[in-house]
């Protein structure tokens, strides 16, 4: 038998074996009474059977019900419509056995009554726990859906607020390049297309970026990106890295190379930003807001900024 007849099986199990130990209590119940009452009866042991198999069912109603309407009604009106309901399922029960036994009924009253409501409110506490139960796992599942959806608001706030703090510094610098290039109108149309497209997720258009950048300054600056991966990253994850690099590098040096290399090891994207110059180092975070921020937002958005080699190493579990 494979596993997936096993689950298909498993909830009925569940169903029968909660069944049999109803009847089992409800057949204990009977024989408690018999003993108290100094006689034995099988009459009531026979009524005791069918008695508990009604409720049992009674009970499993309710599971089922009150799953289905946790939702859509009042947690007051639940409780109550699950007494209902098995008290509805024993009334049943109730007339079922009566005209199955109606001289036992009439003769033995105090024995057969006696059962009959000390096993009802059995039932209709295991059914009000039950009950009470699902409503605390409702709470709870909203509970959490509210702190799930808190932390996604959070997050989405602090993405937009790195955003805006790294955003006019590079908007700045392209509109002046922009401005520069004016005399060089097919130069000046394709860097507004890229600038336009530098906001979009994938890795790609982190070229685009380089493009423009090296339009600024010309032969003073060159990259390379080695990327053999299809990967989809945050924005405005590479260009500050780069933007930093150049802040402070490209007039220490004729030509400063940045290279970029993306790949995946398992489930996990690396990207590797590296200058010709190697001096990024852990005392720089903090100085700056380029460093800060772009470590903020990879982290807020589940990956690890690492400081290696004179470079930076950017994690992303796929």
């Amino acid at each position: 038998m494979n596993s997936k007849t096993n689950k298909n099986i498993f909830p009925y199990l569940i169903i029968i074996a909660f069944i049999l130990v109803m009847l089992s209590s409800g057949i204990l119940l009977g024989l408690t009474i018999n003993i108290i009452n100094g006689k034995f009866s099988f009459i009531l042991l026979k009524i005791a059977l069918i008695n508990s198999f009604f409720l049992s069912l009674g009970l499993l109603f309710n599971i089922f019900i009150s799953k289905i309407l946790i939702s859509k009604l009042n947690n007051f009106f639940i409780l109550i419509l699950s007494i209902l309901l098995i008290l509805g399922v024993s009334l049943i029960g109730f007339i079922y056995v009566f005209f199955t036994e109606p001289f036992f009924f009439i003769y033995e009253t105090n024995i057969v009554y006696s059962y009959l409501i000390i096993n009802l409110l059995f039932i209709i506490s295991i059914g009000i726990i039950t009950t009470g139960f699902n409503i605390y796992q409702k709470l709870l599942t909203e509970k959490e859906k509210i702190i799930v959806e808190e932390k996604y608001l959070r997050k989405q706030t602090e993405q937009k607020l790195y955003i805006s703090k790294i955003n006019p510094h590079f908007l700045f610098n392209s509109l002046n390049l922009m401005i520069s290039l004016l005399k060089n109108p097919k130069k000046a149309e394709k860097a507004i297309l890229y600038l336009s497209d530098l906001l979009r997720f994938n890795i790609d258009i982190s070229e685009k970026y380089f493009f423009i950048q090296k339009l600024r300054f010309e032969k003073r600056f060159s990259y390379k990106i080695n990327c053999k991966v299809d990967a989809m990253i945050p924005p405005l994850i590479l260009q500050p890295l780069v933007e930093n690099s150049i802040k402070y590098n490209i007039k220490n040096v004729d030509i400063l190379i940045i290279e970029i290399n993306v790949y995946k090891d398992k489930n996990t994207l690396f990207i590797n930003v590296m200058d010709s110059c190697k001096l990024v180092n852990q005392s720089m975070i903090g100085k700056g807001t380029g460093l800060e921020n772009t470590k903020k937002r990879v982290e807020i958005n589940g990956g690890k900024f690492i400081i290696k080699n004179g470079g930076i190493q950017i994690n992303f579990q796929l």
